[in-house]
């Protein structure tokens, strides 16, 4: 390129590299708009061998990725690119229009102008994650099964086919607000939940689309008694939303949100139990969208968790989802999915694969079943416990029965006698007349069900005393 040429008719000093103007320019820009503009520019048109290069790989580009793969490269040799990125994109244009390339002019026409930040660039910015100073990781707000459900900020979605006890599970998670928020000591069935500390005047919004006013109201009674309290507290604010429209009900919850941060008052957590009532079509998708939007934007506004009640989809051919467009969206978007499953006996499971962290798997998940006595839905021992359980009374019976064989007439409980491991293995063949393997098998179940233990001296054995119940 002869720079002395377009120094005197661009009239300036010499020195300036208009090669290097160009491509710092395109570099940093990373515009791939304007550097499509300019591929047909070749490569010849650049006297210094290094630009060329630089050049011929920007022209070969597809993607932002290689444009910044080939700026990295560029800003790295020596003095090349960053002082020059003030620069106007169209100087050396000019000076390659008076050299006579073609299609310059047009190139120069079409330029994009610089880009000028606004006000979606300042709100943009505002959202930047800062890597030198991490967030605070949020303190649970609901736990299930010991497994965080609900977190500030978010949605936690409970996915429930009809009369599988939704309304059992609300009224729980008051309960357990309460036993947490008033301090409770005295043991609380809560099925499996669990809240974290109360904020500072916090209060807990229930909103509920489908029970009559009459069925609220006895939830409200059960969610107090299975707490330990006469009446629930007043930051609880139970609201009965049956029969308005899907328009008025959200109306009423954005003013109730906003009223409350106008007055200070933080909300604890929000529980809609019945979200497709907010919208008129569940199988809209635009509108189940903008309504998960808009609960997200609740709960990131007001800081808090809202649960979220959807049923699931019914019918003979349905599958286990939730209803419509609206709960797939709201199963995506939200940070913990809870799924309600009642089996042939009337026992209902609470479980989690779709959360933010770590399951709640079934075998192991919270059970609940109605009580006649209790007059509510009580928890009963999960598959696990039942299994756990009864391989810890076999291998009790198995140690009881070795120490009996072994020890006979003179076996004395309260001196705690020990067995070798021959005469654990020895007795266990002849009682259940069985080889040594299985033998070894039932002697290492009564070690990991912690029946017996090592007595400090290799290869000696006691019996370790059931805890009381």
């Amino acid at each position: 390129m002869r720079a002395d040429k377009l120094n005197e008719l661009l009239k300036k000093p010499a020195g300036v590299d208009w090669e290097e103007l160009f491509l710092g320019d395109i570099v940093s820009d990373m515009d791939m708009d304007y550097l499509n503009q300019c591929r047909d520019l070749p490569a010849l048109a650049f006297e210094d061998y290094e630009h060329r290069k630089t050049w011929q790989a920007l022209k070969s580009t597809t993607t932002y990725e290689e444009v910044m793969d080939v700026g990295i490269k560029y800003l790295c040799k020596g003095s090349s690119g960053i002082k020059y990125f003030t620069a106007r994109q169209n100087v050396y244009l000019q000076a390659l229009a008076v050299m006579g390339f073609d299609k310059v002019d047009k190139w120069k026409e079409t330029l994009p102008k610089k880009f000028k930040k606004g006000p979606g660039v300042e709100a943009l910015e505002a959202r930047r994650l800062n890597l030198s100073a991490p967030p605070p990781r949020p303190e649970p707000v609901l736990l299930c099964a010991g497994v965080p459900v609900a977190t500030r900020g978010d949605i936690t979605a409970i996915l429930a086919p009809a009369k599988s006890g939704k309304s059992a599970l609300c009224g729980a998670i008051i309960a357990a607000a309460v036993v947490s928020g008033e301090g409770i000591t005295t043991p609380a069935d809560c099925l499996g939940i669990v809240a974290g500390a109360r904020p500072t005047n916090g209060i807990v919004l229930l909103f509920d689309t489908e029970q009559s006013e009459a069925d609220q109201f006895d939830l409200a009674q059960r969610a107090a008694r299975r707490a330990g309290v006469p009446v629930l507290p007043d930051w609880v604010l139970p609201y009965n939303l049956v029969g308005a429209a899907p328009g008025e009900i959200r109306a009423m919850i954005t003013a109730k949100l906003a009223g409350l941060k106008a007055e200070g008052v933080p909300v604890w957590f929000v529980v809609i139990d019945g979200i497709a009532d907010l919208c008129d079509d569940p199988n809209d998708l635009s509108e189940s969208q903008e309504l998960v939007r808009e609960v997200h934007g609740h709960a990131r506004e007001a800081a808090c968790p809202i649960i979220a009640v959807i049923h699931r989809n019914e019918g003979k051919d349905a599958d286990a989802s939730a209803r419509g467009h609206l709960g797939k969206q709201l199963a995506r978007k939200a940070a913990f999915n809870l799924t309600l499953e009642k089996d042939s006996s009337e026992v209902t499971v609470v479980f989690s694969t779709k959360n933010r962290g770590a399951p709640i798997l079934k075998k192991n998940a919270p059970r609940w079943a109605y009580s006649d006595e209790a007059k509510m839905h009580v928890s009963v021992a999960s598959k696990e416990e039942v299994q756990e359980h009864r391989e810890k009374a076999k291998a009790f019976a198995d140690a009881e029965a070795v120490w009996d064989h072994v020890w006979g007439n003179a076996l004395n409980p309260e001196t705690n006698p020990v067995c070798k491991t021959s005469e654990i293995l020895n007795a266990l063949g002849l009682i259940h007349d069985i080889g040594p393997s299985a033998a070894e098998d039932r002697k290492q179940a009564m070690v990991d069900c912690k029946v017996i233990k090592s007595n400090g001296v290799r290869g000696q054995w006691e019996m370790v005393p059931p805890s009381p119940v």
